[in-house]
């Protein structure tokens, strides 16, 4: 779907919906009044090696995810001039981010967007995502004699011409998450991730793969389904642990600039210590300095279901360790083999971990620890135990 084009250096690149889109999304956000810019997250991605392209970074919903994904598509694609955007911003504008601005054809893709749009149109959700990548390749590039799966597509065109691709996919474990562990789709899109990424064709029509959801990348029988990428979490989130979620300084001149008490937005959104970053929820930093009230804004926009369910597992005790929890102690917790997927759990710590992953816990990888992390998370719990409590004595 063509709806735009720019010129470059005599070239003209068409800008598609899912092949080189361009950088209004990430423009237009960047103009609004409490961005905050996480820009440098781009000059760290540049940074890594051949081998670390296939890139796996999971947030919890609401951290921060879509935001960088649209950056990452303003900085690459071939769709979008971005010299101009760019310029002011935080990111260190070296010859490597000059070289690679706006050099690769990028194709974008919100998974969950993409399942609802296929279901409404009663299609396969993976047939409908390689058809439509597929026809604004062709549009694309007229000559190309396309295969019969998007991997095989991109080999081609990497094999006839050189071109590498990055690949970013929003919203990656939708399928994940909202699926059931035997259904088809599900299935279906765990082969088309492999076939898509871990090839070795993969190498070399991919100049980056990210992903980006609330979950890492599943595993089973304790390997993960695509063992190449690399994974950032909430549990490990290495040299990216203070560029998705907003860290102390960001929040402390925001409450400068604003007039709203830096200890109030600490005591409430801020206990996320990913390898010794402080990190802050930030839609509930940009609610509270826009209103000036401190609410639990972030729960108020998810379900609480999510967090019933899966406490109501009560594996090993598991209610009264949030029992514990609540009363402010630290829990141990082994985070290993859990298989990323909310629907298999083999254990408490399974489900701790989880917990872990979906923001309303948080993980100390020194003490391998587990515990609430501020104020609105602790109403959350709070407000779990009072339903316990009135059920248990209304039935």
């Amino acid at each position: 779907m063509k709806c735009g084009v720019w010129a470059e250096r005599g070239m003209v690149i068409s800008v598609g919906q899912f092949l080189n889109s361009g950088n209004q999304t990430y423009r237009e956000f960047s103009q609004t009044k409490y961005f905050v810019d996480k820009t440098r997250i781009l000059n760290k991605l540049l940074e890594k090696d051949f081998d670390q392209k296939f890139i796996c970074c999971s947030r919890p919903r609401r951290f921060g995810k879509s935001v960088t994904a649209n950056m990452l598509t303003a900085y690459f694609s071939k769709g979008a001039d971005s010299r101009e955007l760019f310029a002011p911003l935080k990111c260190r504008k070296d010859d490597i981010f000059v070289k690679n601005m706006n050099q690769y054809d990028t194709i974008f893709l919100d998974i969950q967007a993409q399942f609802v749009m296929a279901k409404e149109q009663d299609a396969n959700p993976i047939r409908y995502i390689r058809d439509n990548v597929i026809r604004e390749l062709k549009q694309e590039y007229p000559d190309l004699t396309a295969e019969g799966s998007l991997a095989g597509t991109l080999d081609s065109l990497h094999a006839a011409a050189g071109n590498q691709f990055v690949i970013i996919f929003d919203e990656w474990d939708y399928p994940i998450r909202e699926l059931s562990g035997d259904s088809g789709e599900r299935l279906a899109y765990i082969e088309f991730l492999r076939a898509l990424f871990k090839s070795s064709a993969a190498q070399g029509y991919v100049r980056l793969a990210y992903l980006t959801g609330i979950l890492p990348v599943i595993r089973a029988k304790g390997q993960s389904a695509v063992n190449n990428f690399d994974e950032y979490t909430m549990l490990d989130a290495r040299d990216l642990g203070g560029d998705i979620g907003f860290v102390e300084e960001e929040v402390t001149e925001l409450c400068e600039k604003h007039g709203v008490s830096a200890d109030n937005m600490k005591y409430w959104y801020d206990g996320y210590n990913l390898d010794g970053i402080e990190v802050y929820n930030p839609l509930s930093v940009i609610r509270a300095v826009e209103s000036g009230y401190f609410e639990p804004y972030w729960t108020e926009t998810g379900t609480y279901e999510d967090i019933r369910e899966l406490i109501n597992i009560n594996m090993d005790g598991l209610t009264d360790s949030i029992l514990l929890l609540l009363a402010g102690e630290k829990l141990p917790v082994n985070v290993r083999g859990c298989r990323n997927d909310m629907h298999t759990f083999a254990n408490k710590d399974h489900v701790l971990t989880t917990l872990v992953h979906l923001g309303y816990l948080a993980y100390d990888r020194q003490e391998k620890t587990v515990r609430i992390p501020n104020r609105e998370i602790q109403e959350v719990f709070e407000d779990y135990s009072a339903y316990c409590y009135e059920d248990r004595f209304t039935k």
